[in-house]
């Protein structure tokens, strides 16, 4: 399929990550000859992150940076870094190379008009309570929205970006993606899960199982239930 890629990385405080991720995610996309652009949305990092992301634009011209003054959450980088792709299709995924990048080529084979494709975890080796965390959150998504989808909090999908165009995504938090898939079934479009065999942080500490992201998540579903209630989807 001749069709171009957008890929956006939501940024905060990454810069163990951020220049390996970029390069190695550069010569994928180059070794496949797509046409691209890749996007980080910096939300408000207070390291160093912001600097070496500037210095790759310079290298790139197929890089861009978007930043939040003040940290606003993950649903709010994703949304603005979704807005601002100009590709037929948007990829998302995290900084911090929560699987082998080499197996975007694959995963970027399979985009569809008709899809949206998004990864699931083979083989977690994260903590304990990571994994508790997740199977919670994804049996409470399954019981409220009877969504039937395994690891919807995994940041890694790639759609068509004309869905834009009939959704509105409003989380700002964890709960977005959750949101997003919702959304997109009752809007008609299908959902594939893929699996990507998943690798724990090597730097840093995962800010998805903080107390702080959980009771974010679970205020973002009791303020958007009754939005999302009477979702309509097989």
């Amino acid at each position: 399929m001749n069709s171009s890629v957008s890929v956006v990385f939501p940024m905060y405080n990454e810069e163990d990550y951020v220049f390996d991720t970029i390069q190695k995610t550069t010569a994928i996309l180059n070794s496949i000859a797509l046409e691209y652009e890749i996007i980080i949305v910096d939300d408000g990092s207070t390291d160093k992150s912001a600097l070496i992301a500037e210095q790759l634009i310079k290298e790139n011209k197929n890089i861009r940076i978007l930043q939040h003054v003040h940290n606003k959450g993950i649903g709010a980088s994703l949304k603005t870094g979704f807005l601002n792709a100009t590709k037929d299709f948007i990829m998302h995924t995290d900084m911090d190379q929560p699987f082998d990048l080499h197996e975007l080529i694959h995963f970027i084979s399979l985009r569809d008009k008709r899809y949206v494709i998004k990864g699931r975890r083979l083989k977690r080796r994260d903590s304990l309570f990571s994994k508790m965390c997740s199977l919670g959150y994804n049996l409470l998504i399954k019981i409220i929205f009877k969504l039937s989808l395994w690891d919807i909090d995994f940041s890694l999908k790639i759609f068509p970006r004309n869905i834009l165009d009939k959704i509105d995504i409003k989380a700002k938090g964890l709960f977005n993606s959750a949101e997003f898939y919702i959304k997109a079934l009752s809007s008609g479009f299908e959902i594939k899960e893929v699996g990507v065999n998943y690798t724990d942080r090597k730097f840093g500490k995962s800010k998805n199982s903080s107390l702080h992201s959980i009771f974010q998540t679970v205020k973002e579903i009791i303020e958007l239930y009754p939005h999302l209630k009477n979702s309509k989807y097989k």
